[in-house]
């Protein structure tokens, strides 16, 4: 016997006994001892009967009888028909013990007493091709009331192929195993092989490489055996497993997703199918199993391009293998992540720093990070190290380190710096200009030449050709720092006379950059520009302000084969006379014929032979972060250092970052590998398929079972979503058996499988 006392703190009343049996006692003095002490009984009595009912006292007996519950394996690893003869007769059950049936494969099944359970027609092996011996034996020994001795008989032939087999139910119920024969067990006399499990993915783009896994069971050495995959009915790829010994063995197979020929179908069906011998094989049923996997259409790429139509080449790729590309320039990107999340994919095609807005880059990140986007960028003289990503958020977000080899030798420049010191120039624009032309003659090395030329009314040389050593540049500082903003503009006058200065100037190259923030006095530019172009001498302008004429000057800069850019913020006048001066000084870039190698892949590559892939004709130099993976990098002269990267990418939060340096925005640096490489679009199309982001919003899920006769098969669909109708499985031409609810958003049904 025991005693529960549910509410117990009430106890603590007794202690006012003491004080009531006082008060009462006083208040009995004229009455006689007898009646005062029965009063006093009575009061006592009540008082503590109230205690009683207040803490809710429990009392329970021990109780002797058993409890048994019968776990039965109903899997179809058991053989049918030896079940009934091990469970106990319901007869033979002593008084006061009550035994009930659990039945168990996959999970615990429905109870069932111990004399109606084999009057059930559901009551059969074979029901599930799984076996969980663990989660029986735990719904097992929570059944027994608390008041009965529990006892748990496990009838099961000892194979779990679902959650960890288990050692015992507990230290407080004791657990009897009865063996029951298998011709799956390991002591089996009767070889089988099967399929224990096929994945495939759920959904895929069309032509996209997906990874699928298919083990095999065997419970005997049974060595090679072939296994074939079959893609919408034709036979896709085929590969040997050796079974040196019995267990499981995996394969792994790479076939892209292609819709069928015949029909408008969304779904790419897939069939395994193992091919052992007939002396290791008992159940020929389980030697196929199916899958499917969705096709999506592939979601709008954004190609960012730093002018329209610059970017063709990169967009006629991509136009052969995706549905739909959308074109913007970099001051037009879009300035939220949610905006962004309109596309799977978005291109920076060698695109500058500063050209790229601030409020757009940190979009940028988020829709990287947080919303799985993919992100790709493509290199060029005015990207990577050459585009001043150097320390920017941009450097942060990518694969690769944007620096420069300073121990690779590089052709020299001549740059002429042409800056507009008008009236409309004073104060902050003036001694940001003065800042922006140092920092542009800083990025350069001892091999370049600069001069600063600076106009008004009339113009002249502040600083003339000078080589860029430290010390000239120190004495070209002071210089620049006496520079002042006077009225009038006549930048036609001081374009013709740095020409002419740097004609005199020996060099490889000779670059002019002029900067304006107004209307200059009426000229003919274009005639200025022709003949610059005609000199040998390229020319890029900066457009400072709303008064400036971004128009004409990206006219001028077009003829001159520069770069045209529109600086609203005088502050960011430094970062793009920087980034300039590296393009045309060429910093960080590397020209001529360049082998390339591979390091290492992606699942989309594993069916290219990159071993005759073309040299490269160009790219920019970076480093690769560590946590990066490169692809394709260049080959080194010295075999123990690492070549430069070419192909790298990583996963930035949800999304990935792909880092191509070379340039897809003309074909000077690729025109080997568009004209000497048969795969070019076929590469890109599996770069931008291993990169955009996968669109899952909309995705079901169709999962398989299959060992044995009995194929299990559960259809889930996203957000608990519902059907209108009823789905239905057919295999074969036979009569479609429907999929029938079994949780919110989950369709299941079994079948046996006639060989």
């Amino acid at each position: 016997m025991s005693v529960i006392l549910e509410r117990s703190f009430w106890l603590i009343l007794v202690l006012a006994l003491i004080p009531l049996w006082l008060h009462w006692r006083k208040g009995l003095t004229r009455q006689s001892k007898l009646r005062a002490f029965s009063i006093l009984t009575l009061r006592c009595a009540w008082f503590i009967l109230l205690v009683l009912a207040l803490i809710g006292p429990v009392v329970t007996w021990k109780n002797f009888s058993k409890f048994v519950v019968c776990a039965v394996d109903l899997s179809s690893s058991v053989t049918e028909g030896n079940i009934s003869e091990q469970l106990p007769d319901a007869e033979k059950v002593s008084d006061g013990d009550q035994c009930i049936v659990l039945p168990f494969a996959e999970h615990p099944g429905r109870l069932r007493s111990l004399e109606t359970a084999f009057f059930d027609s559901n009551f059969a092996c074979g029901s599930s091709a799984l076996t969980n011996l663990s989660s029986a034996l735990g719904a097992a020994a929570a059944l027994a009331p608390e008041d009965f001795v529990p006892e748990v008989i496990l009838y099961t032939d000892g194979i779990s192929n679902l959650g960890p087999v288990p050692q015992s139910a507990g230290e407080a119920v004791p657990v009897h195993f009865v063996q029951l024969p298998s011709p799956f067990a390991a002591n089996s006399d009767l070889p089988e092989t099967w399929i224990e499990r096929f994945s495939a993915p759920v959904s895929a783009y069309e032509g996209e490489v997906a990874g699928m896994d298919l083990f095999v069971h065997a419970t005997h050495a049974l060595g090679e055996l072939k296994i074939d995959l079959y893609r919408n009915g034709e036979l896709a790829e085929s590969q040997m497993l050796v079974f040196e010994k019995p267990g499981v063995r995996g394969v792994r197979f790479q076939v892209s997703v292609t819709p069928k020929s015949d029909e408008k179908s969304p779904l790419t069906e897939w069939k395994a199918v193992i091919h052992p011998a007939k002396e290791f094989d008992s159940s020929p049923a389980n030697n196929e199993i199916a899958a499917v996997t969705r096709i999506v259409p592939h979601e709008k790429i954004l190609l960012v391009e730093r002018s329209e139509n610059l970017g063709e080449l990169l967009r006629g790729v991509l136009k052969k293998e995706f549905i739909e590309v959308e074109t913007c320039l970099p001051e037009e990107m879009p300035a939220s992540a949610d905006a962004l999340r309109a596309y799977g994919l978005v291109i920076l095609s060698n695109i500058p720093a500063p050209r790229i807005p601030e409020e757009a880059l940190t979009a940028l990140e988020t829709y990287v990070s947080v919303h799985g986007g993919g992100l790709l960028v493509t290199g060029g003289d005015q990207a990577f190290t050459s585009g001043g990503y150097r320390g920017t958020p941009m450097e942060k977000l990518l694969p690769v380190f944007c620096l420069e080899n300073k121990d690779r030798p590089r052709e020299g420049l001549a740059l002429a710096l042409v800056v507009d010191r008008s009236g409309s120039m004073q104060g902050e624009a003036i001694a940001l200009a003065r800042e922006a032309v140092k920092g542009a003659m800083d990025v350069l090395g001892e091999q370049d030449q600069a001069g600063v030329h600076i106009y008004a009314d009339t113009s002249g040389w502040v600083v003339p050709f000078w080589k860029m050593t430290k010390q000239n540049k120190e004495s070209a500082f002071r210089a620049i720092d006496q520079i002042t903003a006077i009225s009038g503009t006549n930048m036609n006058l001081a374009l013709e006379k740095a020409a002419r200065a740097l004609a005199e100037v020996s060099a490889e190259r000779k670059h002019i950059i002029v900067m304006t923030d107004g209307i200059s006095i009426p000229a003919d530019f274009m005639a200025t520009a022709r003949k610059i172009h005609d000199a040998g001498i390229t020319l890029s302008t900066i457009a400072l302000g709303a008064e400036a004429e971004p128009n004409l000057l990206s006219d001028i800069a077009q003829v001159g084969e520069g770069n045209a850019y529109v600086c609203i913020d005088p502050a960011s006048m430094p970062e793009i006379f920087a980034v300039e001066t590296a393009s045309a000084a060429k910093i960080g870039v590397v020209e001529g014929r360049t082998p390339v190698k591979q390091i290492s892949s992606i699942p989309g590559f594993l069916n290219f032979d990159f071993t005759k892939i073309p040299p490269l004709l160009g790219y920019v130099q970076t480093a690769a972060k560590p946590e990066s993976r490169v692809i394709f990098a260049s080959e080194s002269k010295d075999k123990t250092q690492a070549g430069d990267p070419i192909l790298a990418w990583w996963k930035s939060g949800r999304g990935k970052v792909v880092a191509f340096t070379s340039d897809m925005e003309s074909p000077q640096w690729l025109q080997t590998w568009r004209g000497g490489w048969p795969d070019f679009d076929r590469f890109w199309g599996r770069l931008v398929a291993h990169t955009i982001r996968k669109n899952e919003t909309n995705d079901f899920r169709i999962q398989t079972a299959f060992r044995g006769a009995w194929l299990s098969v559960s259809l889930t669909l996203p957000n608990g979503q519902t059907l209108e109708g009823t789905p239905q499985l057919t295999i074969d031409g036979s009569s479609p058996v429907p999929l029938l609810p079994v949780a919110p958003g989950v369709y299941g049904t079994r079948t046996k499988i006639v060989p």
